[in-house]
């Protein structure tokens, strides 16, 4: 007995490893997000931040690690200087860096003739609202901006709202399917697991059960049926963080609500409410763009370029994101008219 069980477990594990070459000669195993082959990512010690673009990895970072033009530490005369916080709306994926609403905004502002402006795109995918406002904390406060835009999309106080690992089929992926976070991937209930996704086999059985899966069905139906209804304890800490940065540094702060294009226009998403009653609570200007995007067609997904895409504006978005926020600023008083 113990022969034929010894028997039965050789031929598993040769199956196993047969398969594994196999595999790995054909190249069948999607690329895993491990550590050693992530190309434009990297962990940032702080714990708060997660992660960092590496610099020039990317078409378009600058040596910061971010979508934009080199940045200037130097702030002009009479400059208004304007940082962006975000996700990887604020990125632009999957505009080009040209037709991302931060160049559009600053394009627009520039046609100024008294006052210059520079917006500061410091937008990276993945960020909630923990890694946006300690990012500005560390890197963007030493800018001295003038005004400050946090960007808000709906799972923005979902802490970690993706799984540490992402399967993408291509090495020159987006920085949009690199998403990971720092926490996940460190903790010790997933360090078993890790150790099976250095394995091609069990990558490629676990990345066919995945594509079984719809995650543009599950995201959405996680949005429609308010599934992520996230503490707005951590949202209202957040918030009431960033407003007293803007007052002891003396800058303005607007936050920018994205909304999902497969929405219920019955109802907000329960975050994007609690949002607006804690700016409404510490008087921060917010504009929602949802209303916008219904006033200007009838069917909003036009403004998106990927149909499975709920939420990614195309370039006619970007512009039109871009319009709102100059007006939104001009309404304020915080730019020239």
């Amino acid at each position: 007995m113990s022969k034929k069980l010894f028997i039965l477990f050789a031929s598993f594990f040769f199956a196993l490893l047969l398969g594994e070459a196999i595999v790995r000669y054909y190249k069948l195993s999607p690329v895993m997000l491990d550590a050693h082959i992530v190309d434009s990512m990297y962990f940032d010690l702080n714990p708060n931040i997660c992660y960092r673009m590496k610099p020039n990895s990317y078409n378009g970072l600058n040596k910061d690690g971010f979508r934009d033009d080199e940045f200037a530490l130097t702030k002009p005369e009479n400059t208004i200087r304007i940082i962006m916080l975000g996700d990887s709306i604020t990125f632009g994926v999957p505009a080009d860096k040209e037709h991302t609403f931060t160049q559009l905004l600053e394009k627009n502002l520039k046609e100024k003739k008294q006052l210059n402006y520079d917006v500061m795109n410091l937008g990276i995918p993945g960020y909630n609202i923990v890694s946006e406002v300690e990012l500005l904390k560390v890197f963007g406060m030493k800018y001295k901006p003038n005004i400050v835009i946090l960007n808000f999309f709906w799972n923005d106080s979902d802490l970690y709202p993706y799984t540490y690992y992402d399967f993408f089929w291509e090495r020159d992926g987006t920085p949009a399917q690199k998403k990971w976070t720092h926490r996940y991937y460190l903790a010790n209930c997933f360090k078993l697991k890790r150790y099976f996704l250095r394995s091609h086999l069990f990558s490629l059985l676990l990345s066919a059960i995945d594509k079984m899966n719809d995650k543009n069905d599950f995201e959405i139906s996680k949005y429609k049926h308010r599934i992520i209804d996230n503490n707005s304890t951590l949202l209202e800490k957040k918030i009431t963080e960033l407003n007293k940065l803007a007052i002891r540094h003396n800058f303005k702060l607007l936050i920018c609500l994205h909304p999902v294009f497969d929405y219920d226009t019955a109802r907000a998403h329960s975050n994007y409410t609690k949002l607006k009653d804690i700016a409404q609570q510490l008087n921060i200007a917010f504009v929602d763009l949802l209303p916008f995007y219904i006033q200007e067609s009838a069917n909003p997904r036009v403004f998106i370029e990927n149909q499975k895409d709920t939420f990614h504006p195309n370039t006619k978005g970007h512009e039109l994101i871009a319009r709102i926020l100059a007006e939104k600023l001009k309404e304020l008083r915080w730019i020239e008219n």
